[in-house]
């Protein structure tokens, strides 16, 4: 599976057809379409649900500091696109259409 650049610019949201269940302080993630079934950590469930609604990566960085759930530093903001890029890649995730 090739890693897709991501554009911090650019909005991403939650694909459709992925359902989600809590478990605990975590989200696990099926995706009727593949089969595939994901496991997150608080900090991507946070990111997970942040997708609800069409975000960047900016403003996902932004977000989740003001929450506690990530701080912005560098290795942060690196850290948020690198999942964000994976849950594409998963087709977890698409580029939100203006």
């Amino acid at each position: 599976m090739t890693t897709p650049r991501i554009d911090v610019t650019t909005q991403y949201v939650r694909c459709a057809g992925v359902e989600t269940e809590w478990v605990d302080d975590a989200v696990v993630l099926f995706a009727r379409s593949t089969g595939m079934v994901r496991a997150l950590n608080p900090v991507a469930s946070a990111v997970w649900e942040s997708l609800v609604t069409p975000m960047s990566i900016d403003a996902l960085v932004e977000a989740l500091g003001a929450s506690g759930a990530a701080d912005d530093s560098a290795e942060a903001h690196a850290a948020i696109s690198a999942f964000v890029a994976e849950l594409v890649a998963a087709e977890l995730v698409i580029e939100a259409t203006p």
